[in-house]
């Protein structure tokens, strides 16, 4: 009999184990749901730092020492298919946007990040391009068709190369643009998390700007998002 209760306590404390592990998993999915967040007034004065990756979060996120904290850097300039939102994945393509991420970027590897103008998202982080010595990983990911351009103003450096670059592979059918059935990633979230259109559509190589939702207004490559009509500004122009 005693021997019972040992091994059914085994048994529990084994069940206790991966639950607090699957939520710990779980919770370190969210973006920017461990305690470490970037606050742009600890970063007002930093455009760029050295560091290394301490992993890949998915194909673009990863998680990096910096100021003694573990924060996520979020890749400006790019979106990738979700393998972790509100409980949903997108599947194959999410999951090899970050296989090949954690193979250009294992762990340990030094990079540099450079911060766009707005430093900090709303989920606490960092927001740059990544450099493993002169590659810009962001256009990288890009280049190989695992990842759309996802330019919200004022991060809009490097946009108008990121436009060429995807509207290449669209109309080439290269990556993740040879699956006619892949929804865009921003529209997928938006799509999962039963949100309204609520980004106003730019045109990176026209300058107009189109009401939230236009998306036959504007091919994939070119597109260029603004939060507010308030940051829709020259060369910009809105068509009333």
């Amino acid at each position: 009999m005693k021997k019972r209760y040992i091994l059914l306590w085994a048994l529990v404390a084994v069940a206790v184990g991966v639950s607090f592990s699957a939520n710990v998993r779980a919770n370190d999915e969210k973006p920017g749901s461990n305690q470490n967040k970037c606050k742009y007034k600890d970063w007002a004065d930093v455009d760029e730092f050295s560091t290394t990756v301490n992993r890949v979060v998915d194909g673009d996120t990863i998680k990096v020492k910096a100021k003694k904290q573990l924060l996520s850097v979020r890749f400006l300039l790019i979106d990738t298919p979700e393998t972790h939102y509100m409980g949903k994945t997108q599947g194959y393509w999410g999951d090899k946007a970050s296989e090949r991420l954690a193979k250009i970027l294992p762990e340990r590897t030094k990079i540099t990040v450079k911060l766009g103008e707005e430093k900090c998202d709303k989920f606490g982080r960092l927001l740059g391009y990544v450099f493993k010595g002169d590659v810009n990983v962001n256009m990288q990911m890009l280049e190989e068709g695992l990842a759309v351009n996802y330019c919200i103003y004022p991060n809009l450096e490097h946009c108008e190369e990121a436009a060429e670059l995807v509207q290449k592979n669209v109309e080439e059918e290269t990556g993740m643009f040879s699956d006619p059935s892949l929804e865009l990633p921003y529209e997928w979230r938006r799509r999962v998390s039963d949100r309204p259109f609520d980004k106003y559509l730019g045109d990176i190589k026209t300058k107009t700007v189109f009401a939230p939702g236009a998306y036959d207004k504007v091919g994939v490559g070119y597109r260029v998002f603004f939060m507010k009509k308030s940051h829709i500004n020259p060369p910009f122009h809105l068509e009333e």
